[in-house]
C-alpha cells in the first residue's frame, strides 16, 4: 500500500474473498486511511460487520460496496449457498445507511431476468442505499464459469482495467484487475510494485485488453486512444486497487461486471 501511494495511487479497495474475515482487516483498513488514500472502499458480502468497523468507517469516510442477487431471500441464498446470507446482508446494509456510510450495490441478474433485477434495485433504493445501484450480468469468472458453462476469457472483462488498475492478492500475485486472475503480471514478494507497473507483462496484457476488449466495447462512442495513457494512472491494493466501479473478486462467487 505504501509503494502504491508513493507511485501516485490515491484510490484503494479492500476486497477478497471476504476482506473482513482476516484478523488483520481492521489494521489494514486503518492503515489505508493513515497512508492518505483519497478513496478507501471495502467490497464485502456484508454477512458480517462489527461495531469497530462500522464506527471507524462512519468517522473516516470509508466507503462500502456489496452484491445482492435478489430481493427474495430464498433466491439470494441459493446463489450464495449460505442460508440466511440475505437476511444478514440486508441487516448490515441498514446499519451502514443509518450511520451514513456511503455504500454502493451491484445487483446481479443471475438468470438474465431484467424485471427481477429492477425489482431488486428498487428494493435497495427504498432501503436507503445512497451509493450507486447498478445491474450486471454473470460473467465467466469464479463460479460464473460453471453457471455459464464456459472458461474465463478476456472478452468477459469490462475493459476498464487496461488503464490504471492493479489487483494484488494475499499470496502476492498481481493481476491487471480483480476479475482477471488468469493473467498474472508479477509478484510483489519478488518484485517492487514499480517494477511490475513498468514491466513488459503488464504492458502486454493492458495493450491486449485495450485492443481486443475496450476498443470494441467503446467503438460506437469513443475515438482512438493514445496508448501513452496507460502510464498516467497507477493502482495497487492489498487485494484490489481500482477506481470506484462495480467489481467482484471473490473466487467463490459469481463473476460480475466491473
Amino acid at each position: 500500500m505504501g509503494q502504491a501511494y508513493d507511485l501516485g495511487c490515491r484510490q484503494i479497495q479492500l476486497i477478497g474473498g471476504e476482506p473482513q474475515l482476516p484478523p488483520a482487516f481492521n489494521r489494514l483498513m486503518r492503515r489505508s486511511v493513515d497512508i492518505g488514500f483519497d478513496f478507501v472502499e471495502v467490497f464485502t458480502n456484508l454477512t458480517t460487520l462489527d461495531e469497530e468497523t462500522l464506527a471507524f468507517s462512519a468517522e473516516e469516510g470509508v466507503y462500502f460496496a456489496t452484491s445482492v442477487y435478489s430481493d427474495d431471500p430464498a433466491l439470494h441464498d441459493a446463489v450464495t449457498t449460505v442460508r440466511g446470507s440475505h437476511r444478514r446482508t440486508v441487516a448490515n446494509l441498514r446499519r451502514l445507511v443509518e450511520k451514513g456510510v456511503r455504500t454502493r450495490v451491484g445487483v446481479i441478474a443471475v438468470k438474465g431476468d431484467a424485471e427481477a433485477a429492477e425489482r431488486t434495485r428498487q428494493f435497495l433504493l427504498d432501503l436507503g442505499v445512497d451509493g450507486s445501484v447498478r445491474t450486471s450480468e454473470v460473467r465467466e469468472f469464479g463460479r460464473g464459469q460453471d453457471l455459464l458453462g464456459q472458461p474465463a476469457s478476456l472478452s468477459g472483462l469490462c475493459g476498464h482495467c487496461w488503464n490504471g488498475n492493479l489487483a494484488v492478492t494475499p499470496d502476492g500475485k498481481v493481476f491487471p484487475c480483480v476479475m482477471a486472475r488468469d493473467w498474472a503480471v508479477g509478484d510483489v514478494l519478488d518484485q517492487t510494485l514499480e517494477e511490475i507497473l513498468h514491466g513488459d507483462e503488464l504492458a502486454q496484457i493492458r495493450r491486449e485488453i485495450h485492443d481486443t476488449v475496450w476498443r470494441e466495447k467503446t467503438a460506437p462512442t469513443l475515438g482512438e486512444f493514445n496508448w501513452s495513457l496507460q502510464h498516467r494512472a497507477v493502482a495497487a491494493s492489498v487485494a484490489a486497487l481500482r477506481r470506484p466501479r462495480l467489481a467482484s473478486a471473490n473466487r467463490g462467487s459469481c463473476g460480475v461486471g466491473c
